[in-house]
């Protein structure tokens, strides 16, 4: 799981670890991202479903994609850039927040 969390975009994967690993609440998560509620549960409806195919049963841990890699049936030009390239997010909480649970 910690392999297959490890290949979704930043913005995706601090969502997911918030919300879903640490139990934050959407709207504290959004506080903390800095962003909309609205986008967190994007973020976190765009990760799971990733995760989902990633953590199909018959995968292997070495056929994961790298991060960032598209996968099939994505579409391309409609991600929005990972959270990192904006100035604001830039080492919030939650990177901090994957930081720590990648460490696990």
């Amino acid at each position: 799981v910690a392999a297959a969390l490890s290949t979704l975009p930043l913005d995706q994967r601090a969502a997911i670890v918030l919300v879903d690993l640490q139990g934050i609440a959407v709207r504290d998560a959004a506080t903390l991202l800095g962003v909309a509620e609205g986008t967190v549960k994007s973020r976190c409806s765009r990760g799971r479903a990733r995760l989902a195919v990633l953590l199909a049963p018959g995968r292997t841990a070495g056929a994961l994609p790298p991060p960032g890699a598209r996968l099939p049936g994505q579409a391309s030009g409609t991600d929005l850039p990972p959270a990192a390239s904006h100035p604001r997010d830039a080492r919030s909480a939650a990177d901090t927040a994957v930081e720590e649970e990648e460490a696990r």
